[in-house]
Parts: structure tokens; sequence; C-alpha cells
């Protein structure tokens, strides 16, 4: 038995922060069975609510509304809602665990889940699970491809490059060794191409791809740059062969490894100018998770859940729910 029932996800409105606690709160009910509720605050309080962590951290309470009860667990993400997350586990009298860096708050009894080596605090995991899982993959696969037309039997090398961010910047040495990492990949082995760019990626850079990769190599592109907001990442997986992921994007990385695909990185890792996310880089490379064997989701999911549950002191593991 546990004593984890009721769980508040606090959002803002970034979809990677929405992802990271959406999916440590997943993991959580492959062991509990979780009635989950959410709360997105207003943009508006954001400032109020960093002004506050940082000066008079007690009076994050004030901004959670008085609308949410019996609530034993409070998870969030993204520094917009660390005040929030803190305050509504304050409030509530709940466990707290956030998703990322607590800033301050370390003394507090909010916990930290990271993937993050250099920080000396917290739950480190060196990849924190997204909110889909294999089998949505698949089934976003063949959904798109009989939306745009593609065999949904072939298989695909996959590209997603994000671009400035992280302490990584690029050049044109590094579009002149992705031009021919897809070149070389098509002729020798005659898969084509699923490619998405973001809004991070270089205009100039998403251009110089769009002429010089051969029109035979892509089956689809999604171009940020042309406007092109299609939501590919999760169709794209699911017809993956391997994927490659620019090494500016850990939550991309994130999601590919948890596809069960082989996963490599894109770009010079010495060029990484931000020590943290090197630091989160190197410990996907340490661990044996890039290049290699691809990772085992159910596998890690369920190891995932029994050490956080055991790190927060909660009972719960031992048995998965599927």
């Amino acid at each position: 038995m546990t004593d984890l029932e009721r769980v508040l996800i606090v959002l803002d409105d970034k979809s990677g922060h929405r992802s990271k606690a959406e999916g440590v709160v997943a993991a959580l009910q492959r062991r509990l069975d979780l009635e989950v509720c959410s709360w997105s605050p207003s943009s508006r309080t954001f400032a109020i609510g960093k002004a506050l962590r940082r000066t008079i951290p007690q009076l994050c309470s004030m901004l959670v509304p008085s609308c949410f009860e019996s609530i034993d667990l409070v998870v969030g993400s993204g520094g917009n809602t660390l005040a929030h997350t803190f305050g509504a586990m304050r409030s509530l009298n709940a466990k707290g665990l956030f998703v990322g860096s607590t800033r301050g708050l370390e003394n507090y009894d909010l916990q930290s889940v990271h993937a993050d080596p250099m920080r000396d605090y917290g739950h480190f995991f060196p990849v924190l699970p997204p909110k889909f899982d294999i089998n949505s993959l698949s089934e976003a696969w063949l959904s798109f491809a009989g939306e745009v037309g593609l065999p949904s039997e072939e298989a695909f090398d996959v590209l997603f490059f994000g671009g400035d961010g992280s302490g990584c910047s690029w050049g044109p040495d590094d579009l002149q060794s992705i031009l021919e990492l897809i070149k070389s990949s098509f002729d020798q082995t005659g898969r084509r191409w699923l490619i998405s760019t973001s809004r991070r990626t270089p205009l100039w850079l998403e251009q110089e791809l769009r002429r010089n990769i051969p029109e035979a190599a892509i089956a689809d592109a999604c171009w940020f740059g042309q406007g092109d907001q299609r939501r590919v990442v999760q169709p794209y997986l699911g017809a993956a062969n391997r994927v490659f992921v620019s090494m500016d994007s850990a939550t991309m990385m994130h999601e590919a490894l948890f596809s069960g695909r082989p996963v490599s990185i894109v770009g010079d890792l010495n060029q990484i100018a931000s020590r943290p996310h090197r630091a989160s880089v190197d410990g996907l490379v340490q661990a044996g998770l890039l290049a290699q064997d691809p990772l085992n989701p159910e596998t890690y999911l369920d190891d995932f859940a029994d050490q956080l549950l055991r790190t927060m002191g909660l009972s719960g593991s031992g048995s998965s729910k599927r």
C-alpha cells in the first residue's frame, strides 16, 4: 500500500516542461493507482512567483487557489512553475516533486528529480521519461502515414534538429557534416529520411539543408522556418529505424531514447559551452545509451518508478500494473 492516491501536476505553456512532468507521473502510474488533476497558473503570476521564491519562499502558498482538495503529491516542471509547485506542496500539506532544478529551495521538503549529474542534490537519472509509450508511437505513425501518403511498413532514418541553445551554436562545418551523414546513409542503405527542424534552428542552416539534401532522400520534412508546425515527433519516432538528434536538445534525446530505437547525437560535443548541458549529454554517453543497443523502455520505466518511490520514502514498487 502507499499513501499516494491523488496527484496535482503544475503546468506552464511549454510542451517540453509538460512532457517531463506528465512523463514522471505516468511512470509512477505503472506502480500506483493515481488520480491525476492539473493546474495551469496564469502566466501573469510567474514573475510574482519568482520574486517570492527568491525572497520569502514561505509566501508562495499565496499563489495557490483554494479549489484543490485531498492532494497527496504535487509535481511540477519548468522554472516558471517552481514557486507554484512549492506553494501548492505547502498549502495542501502534500509531498512535492519537481522535475529539474529547485533553484534555492534545496533546503526545503520539495524533492528534485533531474538528469544533471553536476547537481549534488535530488534524484539523478540519466534519462527522464516522456509521457508517451512505444505503442502510442506506432499508432501515431500509422495515422500520420495514412494522412501524408507514405507506406506504413517502410522504416526511415530520422533527424531532429534543434539549433542554437544550451550553449550550442552551429556553423558551415556542422552543416557539411549533417549533409554528408544524410547523403552517405541514403547512398549506402537506400533508407529515406524524416527530418524536423525547430524554432531554434538558424534560418540559414535550414535553407541550406533544404537546398542541398537530394529530394529522393527525403520522405517527409517538417521545416519550422517555412511555417510548418505539424506535430511530427511521435509519428517520426514510430517509423524510425534509427534516430539522430542535434546535440543541443536533451529533451529530444530523452524522447528519442524511449522510442526503443538506436539514438546518435549530431554535432561536436566539444563545442557545447554550457557545462550542465555537456554533463547531461556525457551522462548519456557514459551510461551506454547512445549509438549502442537501444534502451528498453519498459524495463527502464519500471526501474525508474521503483527507484523514485524508494528515494521518496514511499511504497508501491515491486510489481508492474501493466
